[in-house]
């Protein structure tokens, strides 16, 4: 690679690591973020994760003016909101209570370890009676759960039976609280002729009438919402007209998948729908199989130009909630199948991203019991002093990399430029970490670990730098230069199998951006002295 076009990428890399750790400061989003909503809540136009800006007329910057707020509502009062931008609302279940717990918007910009700069302490409760195998269960799904999201620097803590979570931020958590839900249902409407249709499962057809107040199937009444069973199979009532009966058939839940195939799930655009789609595999029992087999040797193929359907529709739901309905291809008629794909489409990336990681949360388990937020904290890091402390480390080291390039060879501009490569890398570090918490669904979280790490690769930095100016200006001959770096390397990918993984990380991207990027660009720099 030429010095010209190695310069270039230095200064677009420069100019994008500076954009993503400075932009969230002045472009940052003010408000309150919704976390948890209570079953009571009496809330239009309001969900998890919405951004409450406005209340009252009064504008809402953190949490403590939202309780400024909050604290002269009265039972029974209509609360006006500005949600997400557009109106919302809630009635005051008692004196200062919405039934909802808020939290500050995340801040955006470079996120550190709790070890380093805390977080917050998030207490939970139950309305149900929770027992010792309730709170393991539930803090087992929660550890699991914690996997799948971009709050893998949070922690599970259990202190008799209440369930801590000392996380970042809790302006992520809504996901990971839900019960997690999944079902998989065939819908199909029943043609009603006289009041009557049949429902056919398997091979036996069965009868189910409309008498005007209620659905009878096998002499037993059932309303809009009810269940009832036929072959094993439970069927639930979705909707009636006076031409049809809409009913639910259930395939699988979350007891019915049993692991989530090698093959990781995506997202990806679809040019046919104009959406982006997420898609998820999965294995499901051997009942669900059956219960699939049974229910499709029953539906009728349908023709048509987007090729052959049978006439019912594959139906999604997460929590109660409908996700996305699919057509049912007319060749898997009577399939029993094993493996199949979550699917669902949103008009945005973020969207669908979001909704795959709800998903992959439930895939870890449902929780039976419900969960809320009893209590917010604050608590600090028992490492914050490790950010000064690394700081004033990388100056100092900085300033000696300067004074030795200055003093040995008797030129300014060679300790200046020096120290200028050294400082450099450190920003690129730090960039390429903001970065990846940007992009990906877990970045890089800069801890401990991380910041010790900085450290060691500026004296590394500063030693290959010093070794680089003996050779070029003292024309010495080293011939364990190459040597060092590729042990460097060998550290670095080692550190990345355990706890010090981080610490690793930094030694292998700064080594890389050192070796392909701001080494060769000093070299440049120093063969004008020679």
């Amino acid at each position: 690679m030429k010095i010209g076009i190695r310069r270039i990428i230095l200064i677009l890399l420069l100019a994008i690591s500076i954009w993503y750790l400075l932009s969230p400061s002045i472009f940052r989003v003010v408000g309150v973020r919704v976390i948890f909503i209570d079953g009571n809540a009496k809330c239009g136009n309001l969900k998890i994760g919405n951004i409450i800006t406005q209340i009252e007329g009064t504008r809402i910057g953190n949490r403590e003016d939202y309780n400024v707020v909050l604290n002269a509502v009265s039972v029974g009062s209509h609360i006006t909101m500005i949600v997400n931008g557009g109106p919302g609302g809630c009635t005051a279940l008692d004196a200062g209570g919405l039934g909802i717990k808020v939290t500050d918007v995340e801040y955006g910009g470079l996120e550190f370890g709790t070890d380093l700069v805390g977080g917050e302490k998030v207490l939970l409760s139950s309305s149900d009676d929770l027992g010792d195998d309730d709170v393991s269960y539930i803090s087992g799904v929660l550890e699991k759960r914690l996997k799948v999201t971009d709050l893998k620097d949070a922690k599970i803590s259990v202190d008799g039976k209440t369930i801590i979570i000392y996380t970042p931020t809790s302006s992520r958590l809504g996901p990971l609280l839900t019960n997690g839900k999944i079902e998989a249902m065939i819908e199909q409407e029943v043609k009603l002729t006289n009041d009557s249709g049949r429902i056919i499962v398997n091979t036996s057809s069965y009868d189910i009438f409309w008498n005007g107040l209620n659905v009878i199937v096998d002499g037993d009444s059932y309303n809009i919402g009810d269940f009832f069973s036929l072959e094993g199979v439970q069927f639930r009532v979705a909707n009636v007209t006076n031409v049809s009966i809409v009913v639910d058939a259930l395939i699988f839940d979350n007891n019915d998948i049993e692991k989530i195939p090698t093959v990781a799930g995506y997202v990806k655009y679809d040019s046919l729908t104009n959406q982006y789609q997420f898609n998820i595999p999965v294995e499901v029992s051997e009942e669900a199989g059956i219960r699939f087999s049974k229910i499709t040797k029953g539906l009728v193929p349908l023709y048509g130009m987007g090729g052959n359907v049978l006439n019912g529709m594959l139906v999604y739901y997460l929590d109660s909630e409908e996700i996305t309905r699919l057509s049912i291809p007319s060749d898997m008629v009577g399939t029993p199948i094993k493996t199949i794909s979550i699917v669902g489409g949103e008009s945005t990336m973020k969207e669908a991203v979001n909704k795959k990681i709800s998903f992959e949360i439930a895939l870890e388990g449902e929780l039976e019991k419900n969960l809320s937020i009893e209590s917010i904290d604050y608590f600090s890091g028992d490492l914050g002093w490790m950010i000064l402390g690394g700081g004033a480390v990388v100056i100092s080291i900085i300033i000696v990399t300067f004074a030795l390039g200055a003093i040995r060879y008797k030129n300014l501009k060679v300790g200046v430029f020096g120290s200028i490569i050294l400082f450099l890398e450190i920003v690129y570090i730090f960039g390429v970490a903001s970065i990846s918490q940007s992009v990906l669904t877990s970045g890089w979280i800069i801890d401990a670990a991380s910041l010790f790490g900085a450290c060691t690769f500026t004296i590394i930095s500063m030693t290959q730098i010093i070794l680089l100016s003996e050779k070029a200006l003292r024309q010495r001959i080293l011939k364990r230069y190459n040597q060092f770096v590729f042990l460097v390397f060998i550290v670095g990918f080692l550190l990345l199998f355990t706890p010090l993984n981080r610490f690793g990380l930094v030694l292998i991207v700064g080594g890389l951006i050192g070796t392909f990027l701001t080494k060769p660009v000093y070299i440049d720099f120093l063969s004008g002295f020679r």
